[in-house]
């Protein structure tokens, strides 16, 4: 029986990005960076915000200052995640850069598999 990684990334909503992810396997934390929200493509967060059981995107009004965090899965899928910044938050992720993760996702995933990732183009164009 594997040990339980000491570290869970959580998220509060399936989203779409999560579909591929192997979730019952750990994750590796490759990289924590800290930037603007406002530098961040309307692409890239309707690819990281946009729901898997129901319409729409996660809501990041009030954020300005973010850390966006990238993980692989076991398959070598990578994926990203926006997190709220404070200095100690980002000093916590920075710190376990390399570490190995579980994902808890608290909505359970109500739709089918999709049989493959969304084409980038499909994040190019407004909802």
């Amino acid at each position: 029986m594997k040990a339980k990684p000491a570290h869970t990334i959580r998220f509060t909503h399936s989203l779409t990005k999560l579909s591929w992810i192997k979730k019952d396997h750990p994750v590796t934390l490759l990289h924590a960076s800290k930037t603007n929200l406002s530098k961040l493509s309307g692409a890239f967060l309707r690819y990281d915000t946009r729901f898997a059981t129901r319409a729409g995107y996660f809501n990041l009004e009030g954020l300005d200052h973010i850390i966006l965090l990238l993980f692989e899965d076991i398959e070598g899928t990578l994926f990203s995640t926006i997190r709220s910044f404070s200095p100690d938050k980002f000093k916590y992720y920075s710190d376990l850069v390399g570490s190995q993760f579980a994902i808890e996702v608290k909505e359970e995933q109500q739709h089918k598999t999709h049989s493959r990732p969304p084409r980038l183009k499909d994040f190019f164009s407004k909802p």
